[in-house]
């Protein structure tokens, strides 16, 4: 029972620390995905069949960003779907709080 509510706890634990993602929906053909745009933090492209984007590391600002899915056919080569356009905005550090306004009241 003891290892069961060791399990539990570090399971808890793991999800709660999930940042947000930059997430796409499943395109079971897709090979990758190629991003343009976007903060550094982004990698230019993407494995699998759908995006997962880890933005922990986000900067403060706002960017577009270009996503096409693609994939490789053995007849007619690469081919992409159009371009979905996104804009990631990335809120401050400090969660949109500015500093206190500060007073000595009598």
């Amino acid at each position: 029972m003891k290892y069961f509510i060791a399990i539990a706890i570090i399971l808890t634990a793991l999800s709660v620390q999930g940042a947000p993602f930059l997430t796409s929906d499943n395109q079971p053909t897709a090979t990758y995905y190629t991003i343009n745009g976007g903060p550094s933090f982004i990698p230019a492209t993407v494995q699998g069949t759908a995006i997962r984007v880890d933005l922990a590391n986000y900067q403060q600002g706002s960017w577009p960003i270009k996503v096409k899915a693609c994939k490789t056919d053995p007849v007619f080569g690469v081919q992409c779907s159009e371009e979905g356009i996104f804009t990631l905005t990335c809120p401050a550090p400090t969660g949109g709080l500015t500093k206190p306004v500060l007073k000595i009241e009598p």
